[in-house]
């Protein structure tokens, strides 16, 4: 379902060239705050919404980080040798630093507007319009390479393809 949903916005952002993403509210913001006036929780709702929202998706980063990197350990343990270990392994811990990184990027839309001027200031000028739709276009462009192979290899294996009810 969420993975659906997100394909469908970043197709939808790239269509229409919507850069107005890093500035919206994002999904886990919005749900906790039906959720907190709906069940009428006695919260400070303008300060809980935001810090647990941020807590959410810092710990959804870093379960997909220590899962990104398992799968390149996974990659480093079948192509390595004893003569390219090394460069391999030189070339991974780029790889993890450039995800880090945009992983950080990315989870700074998630961090309150008083608080996230002063991040960037600290980072120097980023664009996190350009950040959020050059993601959405990579997103988008690796959700369809994956379906393909997918449904290559279903295709291959001459699968039937069986629907979940």
């Amino acid at each position: 379902g969420v993975c659906v949903y997100k394909i469908l916005m970043a197709a939808v952002n790239l269509f229409l060239r919507r850069s107005g993403g890093a500035q919206a509210e994002d999904p886990a913001t919005r749900l906790l705050n039906v959720l907190l006036v709906y069940l009428r929780v006695p919260l400070d709702i303008s300060y809980w919404v935001p810090v647990l929202s941020m807590i959410f998706v810092g710990y959804l980063t870093f379960a997909n980080t220590r899962q990104f990197i398992q799968r390149l350990l996974a990659v480093f343990r079948l192509v390595s040798t004893s003569v390219t270990s090394n460069s391999i392994a030189l070339l991974l811990t780029e790889v993890m630093a450039m995800y880090f990184a945009a992983c950080v990027l990315l989870t700074l839309r998630f961090v309150p507007r008083g608080d996230r001027s002063d991040l960037l200031t600290m980072l120097g000028d980023v664009d996190l319009a350009f950040v959020h739709l050059h993601f959405d276009y990579v997103f988008l462009l690796s959700s369809l390479c994956t379906v393909a192979v997918f449904g290559l290899g279903s295709w291959v294996r001459g699968e039937d393809v069986k629907h979940v009810d």
